[in-house]
């Protein structure tokens, strides 16, 4: 019994190296031997050494053998790497149920990632600059972005379809924010626009269009019973709007 809990903790290991190394050897796999190697040389399991042994013999060569632990650890708190953007990743969510991520880049797209397997699902096409604010409606259905493009788009999480662009906006959307009832989209603009904006979800009409801040609106949220919404702004203020009261 010993052994078989020794022979599940090495697998366990490689299993968990495995995950980290998933994209990185999908651009290459020749890339496996480091990969391992860098993740579990160290280990005090006579076991793993023992593997390590049969990769270095049995890699094609010339590679490139790490020597020491270079690499994020397998065991360790981070359990994978997802590698799909080209650019700087500026924005993220998670869908409420915990099953999905989604990601937005400066490199105009976002990406729906699985989070158990680190699988890419969906890559979200349509926005023409960064996705600088991604958001989750309360159900898990739509994904909602904003852009340095001036918009803010409603996708539909299930397909990846892009379900209604939003436009008003004059300048950048730095911010976005949904009410619990997911009934609405409430967005910052950026130094140009200086607004808060409240969309209703299902039509994409504009019902209010909030004025005071002097500089961009840096972020906004909404409160718990959807009466307010709270904006920070780089005017050095924070405020807060009435979002029941028309105008």
């Amino acid at each position: 019994m010993n052994a078989v809990r020794e022979m599940a903790s090495v697998l366990e290991a490689v299993d968990g190296a495995l995950k980290l190394s998933a994209p990185f050897l999908a651009a290459d796999p020749a890339r496996l031997p480091g990969q391992l190697t860098g993740r579990l040389i160290g280990s005090a399991d006579p076991r793993i050494d023992i593997l390590l042994g049969e990769i270095r013999d049995s890699a094609p060569r010339p590679w490139l053998c790490p020597l020491t632990a270079s690499l994020a650890r397998a065991g360790g708190p981070l359990e994978r790497v997802l590698v799909g953007h080209s650019e700087w990743v500026l924005a993220l969510a998670v869908t409420p149920d915990g099953r999905q991520i989604v990601s937005g880049s400066e490199d105009h797209t976002l990406l729906v990632w699985d989070l158990a397997s680190g699988r890419l699902e969906h890559t979200l096409t349509g926005h023409h600059a960064r996705v600088s604010a991604v958001a989750v409606t309360p159900d898990g259905a739509r994904v909602v972005s904003g852009s340095a493009d001036n918009t803010v788009r409603v996708w539909d999480l299930v397909d990846g379809r892009l379900e209604r662009t939003l436009e008003g906006h004059t300048d950048w959307v730095r911010s976005l924010a949904l009410t619990p009832d997911g009934s609405r989209v409430v967005s910052g603009g950026g130094d140009a626009d200086q607004t808060v904006r409240v969309w209703d979800l299902t039509s994409g009409r504009l019902e209010q269009t909030l004025s005071g801040h002097s500089r961009r609106v840096e972020a906004v949220a909404v409160t718990p019973d959807g009466a307010r919404i709270v904006s920070s702004s780089y005017d050095g203020t924070v405020r807060v709007w009435d979002l029941l009261q028309e105008g």
